[in-house]
């Protein structure tokens, strides 16, 4: 199965939000341009820049190949939401005896750091620093095997720019 590219995101795409917090008080105006990274890929290299080496599960062969793409929208308070749009892929709670390439969680890393497991579709991002903002997700079997498509780690990774 061909992995799909996400549509939300397009390579200049820009999102201009206002927040507004409290009563009818504007606390604060955000300039946010969110565009996908040029090297935008569903799979990232093995031997990944970010350090992260697990062990790795091939699904090259499999008739349904797990998939993913990021999606991510600025809350209405405060953060970020991020969507994570999986295909032939299933979260499931923590489980180190399954190891079935269809079911597990993401890994989330914030320009190159892991910051968390993710066991379901959204997840809130509270704050990103005001710069550019690396956003990669990887999806992991429970007991943490990478898994691994035509040689590259099944993930999505973007890129946003957070301006005050």
């Amino acid at each position: 199965m061909k992995i799909r590219h996400n549509k939300f995101l397009n390579f200049n795409s820009i999102i201009f939000l206002s927040v507004f917090v409290g009563l009818n008080t504007l606390l604060n105006s955000f300039l946010v341009q969110v565009k996908a990274d040029s090297s935008h890929q569903h799979g990232m290299n093995m031997s990944s820049e970010n350090g992260h080496a697990h062990k790795t599960l091939d699904v090259s062969n499999l008739n349904e190949n797990p998939s993913i793409e990021i999606e991510i929208f600025p809350d209405k308070i405060k953060g970020w939401n991020l969507y994570l749009n999986t295909k032939n892929f299933e979260f499931i709670s923590p489980n180190l005896e399954n190891n079935n390439p269809n079911q597990g969680h993401a890994h989330l890393y914030i320009n190159g750091v892991k910051v968390s497991r993710i066991y379901s579709n959204w997840y809130y991002l509270s704050e990103l620093p005001e710069k550019d903002n690396e956003i990669e997700v990887t999806l992991n079997t429970n007991n943490h095997h990478d898994l691994i498509y035509n040689g590259k780690i099944v993930g999505d990774r973007i890129l946003i720019t957070n301006k005050k």
